[in-house]
């Protein structure tokens, strides 16, 4: 049996070439997204599974675990990649804004992994791979919550 990625953010950017790489290696995908309208090429390769979740949403995790569970009979990796930029000055973000910053790049990440690591443990093996920002470690301008939520 192949093994079984599941990437969180997988419509775009370093989540979609991720999913496209890992298919590429022989690996079964499952590529996650909060939009199933987007990333469709991705339905075109063979062993690529799309797959709705949302970060923001703890319903949507549990669902996407076990759908990717009984699509694949296993979970063997999964790198939490979900996560996106606000761009402006400071005093310009608005609390509903900082707040799904935060949301989906910090608790959003914490929510995927708890819930992993619950079927890892119970599985007895499985690795999570994070992916962050070097804007954790310094801060690029008009990025500050980004860089906070990294």
């Amino acid at each position: 049996m192949s093994q079984t990625v599941l990437i969180t953010g997988a419509s775009s950017g370093i989540g979609l070439a991720t999913a496209k790489y890992f298919q590429q290696q022989g690996w079964q995908v499952v590529a996650t997204m909060p939009n199933l309208e987007k990333a469709t090429e991705l339905d075109r390769l063979a062993n690529v599974h799309r797959i709705l979740l949302d970060v923001t949403q703890p319903a949507t995790i549990d669902s996407a675990l076990q759908s990717a569970i009984d699509r694949c009979g296993q979970i063997d990796l999964l790198i939490n990649n979900a996560g996106f930029i606000t761009w402006g000055f400071v005093e310009d973000a608005t609390d509903e804004q900082i707040y799904h910053q935060f949301n989906v790049n910090f608790f959003g990440s914490i929510r995927v992994a708890q819930s992993m690591t619950s079927y890892f443990r119970e599985k007895g093996c499985g690795q999570i791979l994070v992916v962050t920002s070097g804007g954790a470690r310094l801060g690029f301008p008009l990025m500050s919550f980004y860089n906070a939520s990294k």
